[in-house]
Formats: structure tokens, sequence, C-alpha cells
């Protein structure tokens, strides 16, 4: 809301100035600049926020980076407001150092979670890399040490005893091409060598972080499923625990709309079929056209299409912030 106030800051005062009953709710130019330092603290948070709250990618390895991030931000902002001299900066700051201690309330409870640290080390590209950083320093515990550990034991007693099943035969009574029982018999090699030397978790945690890549970290996993069959079958299951309820309340949102009052003997079936038919095409990139007046809502895309504050209207206001 601050952030579409900003964005429309001229059309507003325009507005307020030419109604002759709403002349006095005109704000001055100290106001717009207290909305601007408000926005300016929020805004990051927002930004983290909707990353955490996607639903089209695995973002669960994010979560640890991103309360770096926004630790990081409250660091700039406090410093920021120690400059000013004015009383309500001084008010701004306890608020600052309220949300700090909500943050710091949320972050120590990702200790009781495994999910987030397992995410982490999951993703071929980061691995152990984050918890080595100096921020991560503790003289009473070494996370990466420890994070390590817990995802390896975790990994020998769920994934390791699995039976790693080779690709069934497509029927009785067909031969199967040369190509197929290569492909299984190199298997076979792969998965011996591997029981021989190292488990799964240690050869992948050995071996040099690859080059990003284009794709997910699951995308990564599906291509080297045969070299880890037992270990991506654990990534998948991690990788796949959204890391906010978000989602899935944007879901029952979503399904209100589609059951309206004017098609409430809708089968829920229909119902189901009608969102999942929506998200396809919303992961596809194609774009739905409704008919004006048909009452065609199957999504919030639809209510705030035409409300988004443009990205580069956006980018371009944080450069100025962040220069000041």
């Amino acid at each position: 809301m601050i952030e579409r106030a900003v964005f429309l800051k001229d059309p507003v005062d325009a507005f307020t100035r030419n109604s002759g009953d709403l002349v006095n709710l005109t704000l001055s130019n100290k106001e717009w600049n207290q909305a601007e330092i408000l926005l300016s603290i929020l805004l990051p948070f927002k930004l983290v926020s909707d990353q955490l709250e996607q639903t089209k990618r695995p973002v669960i390895e994010r979560v640890f980076w991103s309360y770096e991030t926004m630790f990081n931000q409250i660091d700039i902002i406090e410093t920021k407001l120690r400059r000013g001299r004015e009383s309500w900066l001084k008010e701004l700051q306890k608020s600052v150092s309220a949300m700090t201690m909500k943050l710091k309330d949320y972050y120590a409870r990702t200790v009781e979670a495994w999910v987030y640290s397992d995410g982490v080390l999951l993703n071929p590209w980061i691995k152990a890399g984050l918890f080595k950083n100096p921020s991560w320093r503790d003289d009473t515990c070494n996370w990466a040490e420890e994070y390590i550990t817990g995802c390896r034991n975790r990994y020998l007693d769920t994934y390791e005893p699995m039976v790693h099943l080779l690709p069934a035969s497509s029927g009785l009574g067909e031969k199967r091409k040369h190509a197929e029982f290569v492909d299984d018999y190199e298997l076979f090699l792969q998965n011996q060598a591997c029981q021989q030397t190292k488990n799964e978790f240690d050869h992948y945690m050995g071996l040099p972080t690859p080059a990003h890549s284009s794709g997910t970290a699951l995308d990564w996993w599906k291509r080297n499923a045969k070299e880890y069959p037992r270990l991506s079958r654990m990534a998948r299951d991690v990788l796949a625990v959204p890391a906010t309820g978000a989602g899935v309340e944007r879901e029952f949102s979503i399904a209100g709309k589609v059951a309206t009052t004017s098609r409430a003997s809708l089968d829920p079936a229909t119902i189901e079929q009608t969102m999942m038919y929506k998200n396809h095409l919303l992961r596809r990139g194609d774009v739905l056209s409704f008919m004006k007046g048909g009452g065609m809502k199957l999504g919030e895309q639809y209510i705030e299409e035409d409300n988004n504050i443009p990205a580069t209207w956006r980018s371009d206001w944080w450069k100025k912030q962040s220069q000041d």
C-alpha cells in the first residue's frame, strides 16, 4: 500500500489539491519523505517474502540466505536512522528494534527444522559454502560440520537402505533393445562401485561444487539421478517442501474465486480441474484472455493485473534510495 502511494504521489497530490473537501488531506513534503523512508525499510522484506512464496520452483534452500539478507538490511537501516536528527526517526528506531527481535525469534526456530539446512546442502551449487561464510562463524558451534553430520545421518538412516530398482521391462515376452541392457549394466556397475567406496552422500559432498547452470536444483538432480539414485530421492523430498504456507493459502483464495455464488453448483472435481488447468497455463507462460463482463476470475493475477507497480519504476526508485 505504501509503495503504491509513493508510486502515485503526483496524481494523489493533484487529486487532493483539486478537490475542495480533500485539500486538508494533502500530504506535505515531510510526510511524503516519511512515507519513502518507511518504504525503503519495508520493500526489501517484501521482495524476500515474494521470493519465498514462489511455488513454481524450489525455494527451501533460500531460507537461510533470506534471513541473512534481512539481517544485513536491518544493519543498514539502523545506521541510516542513527544519522538522522528528527525526533520521529528516534521513534522509528524503536520499531526497527522490535522488528529485529521478532525476526531473531523466527530465525531461532529454524534450528528445530532440519529441512532448511538439508535444502542448502542438497543444492549442488551451494552445498556447505553458505555455512562457511564469516557471518556463520560461532565459537560455540561449527555449523557447517553440524549440518553436514545431521544430513548425512538422515540419509544413511532413511535413504541408503532403499533398494534401487532397475527400470522395469516393458512386458513379458517382449525383447528389449540392446541399449536398454547396456544402460542397466552400467547402472549396476555404478551402484557396485558406489557401495564399495563411499555412500552417495559422501561422494556428492566430496566432489567440487559444479559451475552454476540454468535450471533449478531439482533439474540438476534429475540429470544426475543415475549417479545418485538414493540421494536424488532425498533431494526431491527435501526440495519439494514449500518455504512458506502462502502458496497453499493462495490456492484456497483462488478456489473461492472459482466457486462463486453464481457457480454454487460446480462439482468439486470441476473446481479442482479448473484450478489445475489455470496453474498449468501460468507455468507455461500462456495468458488467458477474459471475456469482458464474463466474470471469468480464475486467480488473483486477474484482480491485480492492472495494479502492479512497474518493475522499472521500483528498480529506479530503489537505486536512488540506495545512493542517498
